[in-house]
């Protein structure tokens, strides 16, 4: 009868990642906004205009040789875009744990939430003129101006 085997305990303690750079290039990081399998989303300040941005850290620890490869490709396809529907790229860091891209903030959240609210927008400040100007088409959806 061959003798049975207990678990070794580990003295280890599992490791918890490691929170990205409170400061990123001219801006403050703030509460998470948003998050994914790679990547927490972030408002931000900046430190001088106090203006609003959105900071993408993507954990270095979790990606692949072939997804770094692609968030590259990404990033080099952001920077190159100029586009008023288009979220902006302003800047990318790189930390040893984390790349952070620095990018426009939309305030009323992707195209996605925008259309779930397509009711309550006509409230917003931002978005009252062009909504009293094209309002939402009766069948639902949004105005195809909009």
């Amino acid at each position: 009868m061959a003798a049975q085997r207990l678990p070794v305990a580990s003295s280890r303690q599992p490791t918890a990642e490691p929170e990205p750079d409170e400061i990123i290039g001219d801006f403050r990081r703030g509460k998470e906004i948003g998050k994914g399998s790679f990547a927490s989303v972030y408002l931000a300040k900046h430190r001088t205009k106090k203006s609003y941005a959105a900071v993408k850290s993507v954990s270095l620890i979790r990606l692949s040789k072939k997804l770094k490869d692609n968030l590259d490709s990404e990033i080099n396809i952001l920077r190159s875009l100029q586009h008023p529907h288009i979220v902006a790229l302003f800047d990318c860091t790189e930390s040893p744990t984390h790349i952070h891209l620095v990018m426009e903030y939309c305030q009323l959240s992707d195209l996605s939430q925008f259309m779930k609210k397509r009711n309550t927008l006509g409230a917003y400040p931002e978005t009252a003129d062009i909504f009293k100007k094209y309002p939402n088409a009766p069948a639902g959806g949004l105005n195809e101006v909009v």
